[in-house]
């Protein structure tokens, strides 16, 4: 019983990436992107600037300080 249940699961881990794929190559033809949108350098300095608005550097640990 177990033979017959692991060669199973071996056939569809081979199966997986295949059908993966298929559906990347769906969405795509459908116009859609895969993932999150990309981060830019403005978004990086746009954060970091809010981040040290909400966090001023006197609310870090002493050790992230001393660097």
């Amino acid at each position: 019983m177990f033979t017959v249940l692991a060669a199973i699961s071996g056939l569809e881990r081979e199966h997986v990436p295949d059908r993966t794929l298929e559906g990347h190559e769906s969405v795509r033809k459908r116009g859609k992107t895969i993932g999150g949108t990309g981060v830019t350098s403005e978004d990086i300095v746009s954060i970091s600037s809010r981040y040290d608005e909400l966090c001023p550097s006197s609310m870090l640990p002493i050790r992230m300080q001393d660097k």
